[in-house]
């Protein structure tokens, strides 16, 4: 199949996700120094239903906060702009699609697998300790694979096509993918992301997440995504569309500092962290 005519196909459709304008405007927002807690605290409280998911989540234990966060602005205050924001898009993003009748993909399941990258990603910039914004690891990890939601909601005839070519050669999803496409969800997932008008460093880390040395803007997300996505799915929690686990990329691992028991440590530290985060899940399955 020719790229060209897949991504016209993909601009096409009327139905693509898009972010809710709410939600689009507290990513304007945050960005801005003169914003205060008040005015964002006001655009997420105008949409009843995110400020009941963005609520649920903030007092989950996975933030692990011992007083009850009533309000938005509180949440704010206690959190930062950034984190709140990463709260808002993660709950979001969840049901911006629904499970196409027929798919030969659970989109549970792929939301399940990103869900724990994003888990993932964030404890590994736990435990390296470099500064970074660790919400924002969470978040690229939670969305490096919107790529594949647009197949397996929108290209039925594809996403049927690369299951059948994963299932014959038991190959990994994204191999099956480039043999048919001669490109791979990441593409799809940037393209997608790019028009939501996300940072760069989130497009950085959807795009290479599958090669992660081609990188030339931030390495270290997508490094991060990268280990993310391989520890996760050797945790076998959702699924990626396969029953493959890549391979974690060399000199990945030595960035990172993952070598052998901090791997063992970090997967131990995240089987904790997805116990905390079952509100996180349950939105998942009220969703699809």
């Amino acid at each position: 199949m020719d790229s060209f005519d897949v991504r016209n196909r993909i601009e096409a459709i009327e139905e693509l996700p898009t972010l809710p304008v709410v939600v689009t405007q507290i990513l304007q927002a945050t960005k801005s120094m003169a914003t205060n807690a008040n005015d964002v605290g006001d655009l997420i409280s105008s949409d009843q239903s995110l400020t009941v998911k963005v609520l649920k989540l903030v007092n989950s234990p996975f933030y692990g906060f011992p007083q009850k966060i009533k309000t938005i602005t509180h949440a704010i205050v206690i959190l930062g702009f950034s984190k709140v924001k990463n709260i808002v898009l993660a709950a979001s993003v969840f049901g911006m699609v629904k499970q196409p009748k027929n798919s030969t993909i659970s989109l549970t399941d792929l939301w399940e697998h990103a869900l724990t990258t994003g888990i993932v990603c964030r404890q590994i910039a736990k435990h390296r300790n470099s500064g970074v914004d660790i919400e924002e690891m969470f978040v690229a990890g939670l969305l490096h694979d919107l790529g594949k939601v647009i197949i397996i909601c929108n290209l039925p005839d594809i996403c049927t096509a690369i299951s059948e070519n994963v299932r014959k050669k038991d190959c990994l999803f994204y191999e099956a993918e480039n043999e048919i496409l001669n490109f791979s969800h990441d593409k799809v997932g940037v393209w997608l992301a790019e028009k939501w008008n996300l940072n760069p460093a989130l497009i950085e880390g959807i795009k290479c997440h599958h090669d992660p040395l081609a990188a030339r803007g931030d390495k270290e997300i997508a490094f991060t995504v990268h280990a993310g996505n391989v520890i996760a799915r050797a945790l076998d929690i959702g699924s990626g569309g396969d029953n493959k686990i890549p391979i974690l990329n060399a000199k990945v691992a030595e960035e990172l500092g993952l070598n052998v028991p901090a791997i063992d440590k970090i997967m131990g530290e995240v089987l904790i962290e997805i116990e905390k985060a079952k509100d996180f899940f349950d939105l998942i399955h009220s969703q699809n």
